[in-house]
């Protein structure tokens, strides 16, 4: 049975129960988002561009790169001059956990954060993408920790 919603301006919009599902689970998703900006006011940042422009940020930033050689994680051959945020946690916000942090070039960083048509993937398919390159990246500093 379709659902009818008002649109600003009046409209009616009406919607099958399968699209109210599918903008749920949208919704659902990007609340990552957020979660992502309640943590980061809890820590006293307004918002997430004020915590990237913060001295906290860069010092986690260049942890992360030094951690990692400044060396892209994700194609693993070029200079990384970008920190990727593979989860928004407070640990990981507040520089406590290295764990979900991946050094990036910056093609590579676009390709993990953008579609092809030029706006933001979904965060479950930057996930996806990101624990990829992770899983990959531990097993490279394993075999190097080898040597």
């Amino acid at each position: 049975m379709a659902r009818t919603r008002t649109l600003r301006g009046g409209r009616a919009a009406h919607y099958s129960p399968a699209r109210l599902a599918t903008e749920g689970r949208k919704r659902r998703e990007w609340a990552i988002y957020d979660h992502r900006n309640e943590v980061l006011q809890r820590l006293g940042f307004p918002s997430y561009k004020a915590y990237l422009d913060s001295g906290t940020w860069r010092v986690i930033r260049m942890r992360v790169l030094r951690r990692d050689h400044f060396h892209c994680c994700f194609c693993t051959d070029a200079a990384a001059d970008l920190v990727h945020h593979g989860a928004y946690d407070e640990e990981t916000l507040r520089g406590r956990s290295l764990r979900h942090l991946y050094s990036a070039c910056t093609d590579c960083h676009k390709a993990l954060e953008e579609d092809g048509a030029g706006g933001k993937r979904p965060p479950s398919e930057v996930a996806r993408v990101t624990r990829i390159a992770a899983r990959d990246e531990a097993k490279r500093r394993e075999r190097a920790d080898l040597r």
